[in-house]
């Protein structure tokens, strides 16, 4: 995934570990997407992604909500 650091995006994925982060100008998207296709391992990206994704998911959602307020 390739997001800009525009809205929440660029918080939520990790560059180098679960996509790519690029300032909103031209150049920065273009560097992002030349290393998206140079370094061809994009498969390896996906424990990361999974693990993240747990913490968007409604069952963690729901815990949240459901704990005691310390």
């Amino acid at each position: 995934m390739l997001v800009t650091k525009v809205g929440g995006l660029g918080e939520i994925v990790i560059d180098g570990k679960t996509g790519y982060v690029a300032e909103p100008e031209v150049m920065s998207i273009t560097t992002q997407l030349n290393r998206f296709i140079a370094e061809k391992d994009q498969i390896n990206y996906l424990p990361s992604i999974q693990e993240e994704k747990k913490k968007y998911s409604w069952k963690s959602f729901i815990e949240t909500l459901l704990a005691p307020s310390k």
